[in-house]
This record gives structure tokens, C-alpha cells and sequence, in this order.
């Protein structure tokens, strides 16, 4: 299933990419999904960072038979790999997201665009669940609770960039 989700930031994207591979705010985005068990690796002082978030988040949102299934959570692994800025100053990073012992991965892609004193940012990708005859009913299900988590994250790196610090 195809994920395509527009959002703007209100910096340039130089800091955005400095936010996004601040560890500080890799803590602040798990806290704000309830995450549990939190483990980041940060490179951000590179041309070409890298950010491992694994965490367990809650399944919020899901039917209560998914639930019941994953009582503890669901173990999420995030890779976000940044290419070098291009020579207008967008960025693009490469998204992996897998969730161990289940059979769901998201691919994609990071873009930001920087637009005036803001940026224009889209996470792009491919949710494939690895389940016969009903990988498309859960791949639905899975992209709304990660689209989900891709609001919250996007809400707590407005608020970061803006210093404002709510508690989510």
C-alpha cells in the first residue's frame, strides 16, 4: 500500500534535519507515542546522519482483536538515513521501518523542500504486509495507525522548532 503524507515545518530544512536527528527530540517524539523500552543511535554529526528509534508503542487505534494479540505493544525499528543536502538545500532521507516478529515493513522516503522560511516536507513509501489473503486489510489497518504516528511526531517537531514545549 502507498503512503504519501504532506506536512510543512516552520524552519529551514537545515534545521529541521538538525531537529529530526537531535536526540533530545527523538526522545520527545517516543514520549509522545507512549513508547516504551526506547533505544536511539544518532549519527548527526555527518554529512549523512543516520537515527535508529527502536521502541514498543502501544496500539492505540487498533481493532481490540489486534490488541489482544499485542497486549505489550508493538516493537517498532525506525532508520532514517539522510543523503548530503543537494546544492539547493533540500534533503531527502531514506525510511526504513520494520516491526520485528511481525510481517509488516514500511520503505520510503523523507523529501524536504525548503520554502522561504519554511519547508515543505512528505514522507513517501510502501507498506507491505508479508500475510496471504489478507496482507491488504492489514496493510489499511497498519497505515492508519502509522500515519497516526507520523502526526504526532510531525506536531512535536512544530512545537520543537518553535520552542514550545507541551507535554503530549
Amino acid at each position: 500500500m502507498r503512503l504519501d503524507v504532506p506536512m510543512s515545518y516552520p524552519a529551514a530544512p537545515q534545521a529541521v534535519v538538525a531537529m529530526l536527528v537531535d536526540r533530545a527530540y527523538q526522545e520527545r517524539k517516543c514520549a509522545a507515542l507512549d513508547a516504551r523500552h526506547v533505544r536511539i543511535t544518532s549519527q548527526p554529526d555527518s554529512a549523512t546522519p543516520t537515527v535508529v528509534a527502536d521502541r514498543v508503542i502501544p496500539a492505540y487505534g487498533a481493532p481490540d482483536v489486534i490488541r489482544a494479540m499485542i497486549p505489550s505493544g508493538i516493537r517498532v525499528v525506525e532508520t532514517v538515513s539522510w543523503a548530503p543536502a543537494a546544492t539547493d538545500g533540500s534533503r531527502t532521507a531514506a525510511i526504513r521501518i520494520d516491526f520485528p516478529h511481525h510481517p509488516l515493513t514500511l520503505r520510503g522516503t523523507l523529501s524536504l523542500v525548503g520554502a522561504g522560511e519554511s519547508t515543505r516536507a512528505t514522507v513517501a513509501g510502501r507498506l507491505r504486509a508479508a500475510v496471504p489473503f489478507v496482507a491488504g486489510r492489514i496493510e489499511r489497518m497498519a497505515a492508519k495507525l502509522v500515519v497516526q504516528a507520523i502526526t504526532i511526531e510531525h506536531g512535536v517537531g512544530c512545537d520543537w522548532l518553535t520552542g514550545v514545549n507541551r507535554q503530549h
